[in-house]
């Protein structure tokens, strides 16, 4: 695959990935997947060794990060981390934390550790969530054999899409549909508005529909539903910690990172 938070180039889109074990970190139980890949614009033979973090879904299934693990432990989503954060290191032995803006109300809210927020309150409620993510599916048939596609792109790498999460929980693509052939020929109908693809929900029993501190979530896209988790990371192109969510069903892998700015 191939998507701006990365891998974004050539050289560092992973191609052939395989020969991989599953590690459990003993100090918190994360764990780690970590393989073999080759890429589309290197030798045969130049391969390196990645590493990403296994997610536990609410169905007991794990599904991968979906940037590579560099020192940087996933963390849920709160109100602090949501909103424009950077990436630190507390030096403690259990990865980086999330530091939010100085304007941030108290240390809590500015703070989280890797393993949970120190609050309760502090979880993300679903509309901080919401927005536009890039959107990209594992397709389990592709298959690279250094090929283009008539359009120019490579054959069997997967590309990402734009798709909106909306806060009322539905998953739409695209503007505004306009059903007038001139702007004057009819006001707008309550019924114009993006293309509706699905629906989406965070899983839980707490009153803002969020399950603690997990980040659990599923998502119905074009007739397909996949459970999954919400995550911070520092994307792999420049560092930027991004909110992402990482989902399984009907056999097949989707990624999503949300876009900023």
């Amino acid at each position: 695959m191939k998507w701006s938070g990365g891998p974004a180039d050539d050289d560092t889109v992973e191609v052939s990935q395989g020969h991989n074990s599953v590690l459990t970190r003993g100090s918190d139980g994360r764990l780690f997947l970590t393989y073999h890949t080759r890429f589309i614009d290197r030798g045969d033979e130049d391969y390196e060794t990645h590493v990403r973090e296994l997610l536990p879904t609410a169905d007991g299934w794990l599904t991968a990060a979906p940037y590579e693990y560099r020192g940087s432990a996933a963390v849920p989503p709160t109100a602090a981390n949501t909103s424009d954060p950077t990436v630190g290191d507390d030096d403690d032995g259990f990865g980086d934390y999330i530091v939010a803006p100085s304007s941030a109300p108290n240390l809590a809210a500015r703070l989280c550790h890797c393993v949970r927020p120190v609050h309760e309150s502090d979880l993300a409620h679903p509309s901080l969530v919401s927005g536009d993510y890039e959107f990209v599916r594992h397709d389990p048939h592709a298959y690279f054999n250094g090929t283009r596609n008539a359009d120019g792109t490579w054959h069997g790498v997967n590309l990402p899409e734009t798709i909106t999460l909306q806060p009322d929980g539905r998953v739409t693509s695209g503007g505004v549909v306009d059903f007038f052939d001139t702007p004057d020929a009819n006001l707008p109908r309550s019924t114009d508005g993006p293309v509706s693809r699905g629906s989406w929900r965070m899983l839980g029993a707490t009153p803002a529909g969020v399950h603690c501190c997990d980040s659990d979530m599923a998502i119905t896209i074009d007739g397909m539903t996949y459970t999954g988790v919400f995550a911070v990371l520092p994307r792999e192109t420049d560092g930027r910690a991004t909110l992402t969510f990482s989902a399984i069903g009907g056999n097949q892998a989707i990624w999503g990172a949300r876009i900023e700015g």
